[in-house]
C-alpha cells in the first residue's frame, strides 16, 4: 500500500511495475503525468506608481535576515512569465502522478487528500 503523503516517483514506477499495465495503460499515464509547459522567463515587479515592490528576505531558520548595521535585507519581487516565443516541452508532475494513482487505485493508497465538495452554485445566476 502507497502512502500519499510520503510517496515518490520511484515508488509510484514500482507499484505500477508490480501491476503490470498494459502499453496503453502507460501511455495513458505518461501523457496524464507529462503536461506540455512553455518556457518561462523571471520579470521584475513594479507597483502602480513604477517602484519596484520588495520584500524581506529570510534564513533557512525562517526568521527575517538583517545586515551588520541592523538594516533588513531586502530584495526585488519577482515574477515568471511565459516567454513569448519560448519553446513548449513536456515536464514531469509528481501531483500529477499521485492524482493519477489516486483515481486508478483508490484502495492502495492511504492517506489520500480528501476531494473538495463541488463548488457551491453561482449565486448570482438568477441575477443574468
Amino acid at each position: 500500500m502507497l502512502d500519499y503523503k510520503k510517496m515518490t516517483a520511484k515508488d509510484i514506477k514500482d507499484f505500477l511495475n508490480e501491476k503490470n499495465l498494459s502499453k496503453e495503460e502507460k501511455r495513458e499515464f505518461y501523457k496524464y503525468t507529462h503536461p506540455s509547459v512553455k518556457q518561462k522567463i523571471s520579470k521584475k515587479v513594479f507597483d502602480a506608481d513604477g517602484k519596484p515592490v520588495m520584500y524581506q528576505i529570510k534564513n533557512k531558520d525562517k526568521s527575517l535576515k538583517y545586515d551588520k548595521d541592523g538594516k533588513p535585507v531586502m530584495r526585488q519581487k519577482i515574477e515568471m512569465v511565459e516567454k513569448q516565443d519560448g519553446n513548449v516541452s513536456t515536464q514531469f508532475s509528481m501531483i500529477k502522478a499521485k492524482e493519477w494513482v489516486v483515481n486508478n487505485y483508490p484502495d492502495e493508497v492511504k492517506n489520500k487528500p480528501k476531494k473538495k465538495e463541488e463548488t457551491a452554485k453561482d449565486p448570482f445566476a438568477d441575477w443574468a
